[in-house]
């Protein structure tokens, strides 16, 4: 009993931690994208209004950390969106920033 009641608790802390994560949006435009070299973070703007779930401070554009394993897949994604006018999907983390500005986690084209 103890190890099935263990194992409920790990699934459902698992669950909530990702949750915490995942604000996934759809139908943005890229209206422009830049590397920043001393901040080592992809900066990008879309035309629609910033989505801030985190409550950054900066909500100029979003940034995405040059240390994520995938920034260049994303810097990738929003580049080959831009120039294919097709809209992005975007998760921003809900509780974290970087830089002062919503962090985004994943990036994904719209077909």
């Amino acid at each position: 009993m103890l190890r099935i009641t263990t194992s409920i608790i790990f699934v459902l802390f698992i669950n909530v931690a990702h949750s915490v994560e995942w604000n996934w949006y759809e139908g943005m435009t890229v209206k422009s994208v830049r590397a920043q070299g001393l901040r080592d973070v992809i900066s990008f703007i879309t035309n629609e209004p910033i989505r801030n779930p985190g409550n950054c401070p900066n909500t100029d554009h979003y940034a995405i950390e040059s240390s994520l394993a995938i920034s260049k897949e994303m810097l990738s994604n929003l580049l080959s969106a831009s120039m294919a006018g097709k809209s992005i999907g975007v998760n921003i983390h809900s509780t974290e920033c970087s830089f002062g500005r919503p962090k985004v986690l994943d990036v994904q084209i719209n077909t």
